[in-house]
């Protein structure tokens, strides 16, 4: 599925939107081959978990152009985002969440 959030991302980062999204597809269905063994709210929140780890370690290792606190903001408003257009999909309650 592709969305303008993530399309607007890819394009700020120039990356392709569609290698962006197989990135998200490919999380996707590690998430739901583990929702067969665990919880699906217990995997929800280990992966924010480890993408707050992953996200940390790349601010760590990248040119430090924005203070910690930017980065929190900026990801806040990111993730926000990317949460409010997939609450608007209506179609994911009848679907798997990665095809």
């Amino acid at each position: 599925m592709d969305t303008k959030v993530a399309n607007d991302i890819a394009a700020e980062l120039s990356v392709p939107a569609d290698k962006f999204m197989r990135v998200a597809d490919t999380v996707i269905g590690l998430a739901n081959h583990s929702s067969t063994e665990m919880r699906k709210d217990a995997v929800h929140l280990a992966f924010l978990y480890a993408i707050a780890r992953y996200g940390v370690f790349d601010w760590q290792n990248g040119p430090q152009n924005e203070d910690q606190e930017a980065f929190v903001a900026k990801m806040l408003k990111r993730y926000e985002a990317m949460l409010r257009e997939q609450l608007g999909d209506t179609k994911l309650k009848d679907r798997p969440a990665s095809p």
